[in-house]
């Protein structure tokens, strides 16, 4: 009974739209790497000022 739900977990990810899942893995990283692109810009802006009036 347990083999069978295990193997049926992935046949019902399979069921569900995989596009939507895809999407959705997508946009997380895009957040991320936007999260990232976004900290790294401020570090370097910071570095600057303080380079200039530090």
């Amino acid at each position: 009974m347990k083999k069978e739900i295990i193997e049926g977990i992935p046949q019902k990810i399979k069921n569900v739209n995989s596009p939507t899942i895809l999407n959705l893995l997508g946009s997380i990283c895009k957040l991320i790497i936007y999260y990232y692109i976004l900290k790294v810009n401020k570090t370097l802006h910071n570095d600057n000022y303080n380079s200039y009036f530090g």
